[in-house]
C-alpha cells in the first residue's frame, strides 16, 4: 500500500475569514466561499440572484468573488 505524501495544493488549503481579511484585494472561488460559509454552492448563486452578494467575476468558467465584497457581506449579516 502506498501513501500519497504530496503536499497540499492551494485548492486543498483550508481558507479562513482571516485569510480574506489579510488580502481584501484578492479573489475567492465560489466553491471556496461555499465551504467557508458552510453552504451549498447553489446557495451562493441564490444569494447573488437575490442581491445579497455582488455578481462574481467569471474567469475560465469559474466564478470568483472579491474578498472585499465577501467581507462586506459577512459584516452586513452580523449587524
Amino acid at each position: 500500500m502506498s501513501l500519497n505524501n504530496t503536499p497540499p495544493t492551494t485548492s486543498d488549503k483550508l481558507v479562513t475569514f482571516t485569510d480574506l481579511a489579510n488580502d481584501p484585494a484578492g479573489i475567492t472561488p465560489r466553491l471556496t466561499l461555499a465551504r467557508l460559509t458552510n453552504k451549498h454552492p447553489i446557495t451562493i448563486t441564490r444569494w447573488v440572484r437575490k442581491g445579497l452578494l455582488p455578481k462574481p467575476l467569471t474567469i475560465n468558467k469559474t466564478q470568483y468573488f472579491r474578498n472585499s465584497d465577501i467581507l462586506a457581506f459577512i459584516n452586513s449579516q452580523s449587524e
